[in-house]
């Protein structure tokens, strides 16, 4: 009992300090900040960055997360109903550009939007399906599931290309629609490989000024140093992989390692020329 009541003191204090810091930190000139991407793009990653005290502290808007709001073949028509609050950051936002549009949104926002290497995004699929994503809610990924673990790796791999060009999400015509933003000054195309790379303090350094957020060099090294892959996995390093867990691996290219021939050839074959559209390649000579 004595236990329980300490606990509810901690977080009455804990909502009491996030009010003030609210109160006294209405420091962005934007009403409404939004963080749009696909799934696999670090967008829980993202949404702890956005969530963290540290930026709260510097931006005045707390964090306001959809949930339900993914991509899925009805979204045009719930999107019309989405009122989301303001003085938020909305994140994460899985949407599409066109319907980014239709979204209603106050007179001062600003909006970044994720992309990945979408070979990566497979691959991370791959794992999140048979191992570490929650499939209690979702059919789609229990069914996935249980035909991948009844295949090789190559053959589930295989699978999830497949699934590509019938994907319910439509992720690839996401990407691609946000192509369309270039003339919108509003918005800023961040890659997730960026963020968490070499460069990455140069490339929030730049997200941030997009967003008119105010923050020194070292508050933003902190930022990114609270909530980075080793913080996130408990002393583990980039590269060391942990198939179970969300935070499986925390490198780019790793598609490298698990795509063969046959992959890549199929790959191709239903994205056609996107890796050039994103940026990722140069010609289809991968």
């Amino acid at each position: 009992m004595k236990n329980s009541m300490m606990k509810l003191s901690t977080q009455i204090q804990q909502k009491i300090k996030k009010q003030a810091i609210l109160i006294l930190s209405q420091k962005n000139i934007n009403q409404n900040l939004y963080h749009c991407c696909i799934q696999k793009t670090g967008s829980q990653w993202l949404k702890s960055i956005f969530s963290d005290s540290i930026f709260l502290k510097h931006t005045g808007l707390d964090n306001y997360d959809p949930a339900k709001n993914y991509l899925n073949k009805n979204i045009s028509k719930e999107i019309e109903t989405v009122d989301f609050p303001t003085r938020q950051i909305i994140s994460p936002l899985y949407i599409n550009y066109e319907n980014f549009l239709e979204l209603k949104k106050p007179e001062n926002y600003k909006a970044i939007f994720v992309m990945r290497d979408y070979r990566d995004v497979v691959t991370s699929d791959y794992f999140s399906y048979r191992y570490s994503h929650s499939s209690k809610k979702w059919k789609f990924i229990q069914d996935r599931r249980e035909k991948l673990n009844q295949m090789s790796l190559d053959d589930g791999l295989m699978l999830l290309i497949n699934d590509i060009k019938d994907h319910k999400y439509n992720q690839v015509e996401c990407l691609r629609s946000w192509l369309q933003s270039d003339e919108n000054k509003r918005v800023m195309i961040c890659k997730f490989e960026d963020m968490i790379g070499d460069r990455s303090v140069e490339t929030f350094t730049n997200i941030f000024l997009h967003l008119d957020i105010d923050i020194s060099e070292s508050s933003l090294t902190s930022l990114l140093k609270k909530n980075n892959f080793e913080a996130k996995t408990k002393g583990r390093k980039p590269g060391v992989e942990k198939q179970n867990d969300h935070y499986r691996k925390g490198i780019s290219g790793d598609w490298k390692t698990y795509f063969k021939e046959k992959h890549i050839i199929r790959f191709k074959e239903i994205t056609g020329e996107l890796l050039l559209e994103l940026g990722y390649e140069e010609n289809n000579n991968w």
